[in-house]
């Protein structure tokens, strides 16, 4: 019988050992164990005042040899905790901020009035300084590089904000009408949807960082447009409706009416970053890249995205995992039986390409020579809604991944994942 309390995949053959759950992003176990209050209380406060100091537009770098100094003498323990409860406080304080931003109706209020352009640019910049602290830790977080990465995750994310400031300072100093209106048309255009980004990345990471995916019922695909125009603009492709494959186009099948039950900050950049992977690694062939989601059950949705590029070099991700367990070897820890028999010459060609390509979802693992965030993120997003994601080569060529959701008011997590199981043994004809 299988035990619906533990995420056992049934088509990638037995479990081997700990290593049958790969997961995203794990910050719970960064918790105060160990800590006395009094380390509990101090770290609290160097976080807060920090998040104080960004709050009021004070530049970090005044006091950066100060927490460089605070920080750096911390204990592991410590230090694991002041990244943890720093992000944290970093995210709230930056929706704390998004919600104080002005939006185009504002300043179309008011006329555009210089005040009023200055007040828009501030409340933006409090936004650029609170990452640019965020920043300043990560470059500090040597023992937590989830942390690190989460960081940079946000700021990069953050480059959307800039350039809505910078074209307010162009309006601001704009000598012809024709050249302030051809400014203020893109400020009209980008500005609500980079707020709405905005906090679409901020709660998202929020969730994973707590591990709290609050879910509520929605249009899926209403929620996805200020997610879909970012793309648009960021990869020079085209987002079309419907799901023909054709050269330079992101082709999205959502029927409009469908709703879900689920978080949906966290499943626009889950999307997002299923979306940006494919787009990046193809931005100059525009190879062909298809999003459906549609009901496989009363209870459950399938998302799925397909790309028309080269696929997924199986030989290189076995090679790069092997060589990655040398390394872990080498280095005299222990290996987990998935390991051990990669390594092993005998029985390394019976490991499935499915056993294989899940380990893409692990923080860090890349075959493309990024960071591997994105897939991380996903795979994170997807556990917090009690899913299934898989990824594999399609047979007709590119790769595909698929993520199966619970889609039901149910919140049992058990309950939640024998719909899912019951939706992928129906895909799997078993």
């Amino acid at each position: 019988m299988i035990n619906f309390s533990e995420k056992i995949s049934p088509h990638l053959g037995p479990p081997l050992g700990e290593d049958k759950i790969i997961t995203g992003f794990r910050f719970d176990e960064l918790g105060e164990a160990g800590l006395s209050a009094d380390q509990i209380e101090n770290i609290n406060e160097i976080a807060d005042t920090m998040i104080e100091e960004g709050k009021k537009g004070k530049p970090f770098v005044l006091t950066a040899n100060l927490y460089t100094q605070k920080i750096t003498v911390m204990t592991k323990a410590e230090r694991e905790y002041f990244d943890r409860i720093f992000l944290s406080k970093v995210l709230r304080a930056l929706l704390e901020a998004k919600q104080n931003l002005l939006s185009f109706k504002d300043l179309s209020d008011a006329d555009f009035e210089s005040d009023k352009i200055k007040e828009a640019e501030n409340k933006f910049r409090v936004i650029q300084n609170l990452i640019n602290f965020a920043r300043f830790v990560s470059r500090l977080t040597g023992q937590v590089r989830p942390l690190a990465k989460m960081i940079a995750n946000t700021a990069h994310d953050q480059n959307n904000s800039l350039v809505v400031v910078q074209y307010l300072d162009l309006y601001a100093n704009a000598e012809t009408d024709r050249v302030r209106d051809q400014h203020k048309a893109i400020i009209e255009k980008s500005m609500d949807r980079t707020v709405a980004f905005l906090g679409q990345i901020y709660e998202a990471n929020l969730a994973i960082v707590e591990g709290d995916f609050s879910k509520e019922k929605y249009a899926l695909k209403h929620s996805l447009e200020a997610t879909l125009e970012r793309l648009r603009l960021n990869s020079g492709y085209e987002v079309v409706d419907g799901k023909e494959a054709k050269v330079g186009n992101i082709s999205v099948n959502i029927n409009p009416n469908l709703v879900v039950n689920a978080q949906a900050s966290g499943i626009a950049v889950m999307i997002l970053n299923l979306l940006k992977n494919p787009a990046t690694l193809y931005r100059n062939q525009k190879f062909p890249i298809v999003m459906e989601c549609y009901p496989v059950d009363p209870d459950c949705i399938e998302i799925s995205v397909r790309d028309h590029g080269q696929g997924i070099n199986i030989t290189e991700l076995r090679k790069s995992l092997a060589q990655a367990a040398i390394v872990k070897r080498y280095a005299s820890k222990e290996l987990s039986p998935f390991e051990e028999t990669l390594l092993d010459p005998a029985w390394t060609s019976y490991l499935p390409e499915a056993a294989l390509t899940r380990h893409l979802f692990s923080r860090g693992t890349s075959l493309r020579g990024s960071s591997g965030i994105g897939l991380a993120i996903a795979k994170t997003i997807v556990d917090g809604h009690d899913g299934d994601i898989r990824i594999a080569n399609h047979p007709e060529g590119g790769a595909e991944v698929k993520i199966l959701l619970p889609n039901t008011e149910e919140t049992d997590r058990i309950k939640r994942y024998q719909l899912v199981h019951k939706a992928l043994l129906k895909r799997l004809g078993a």
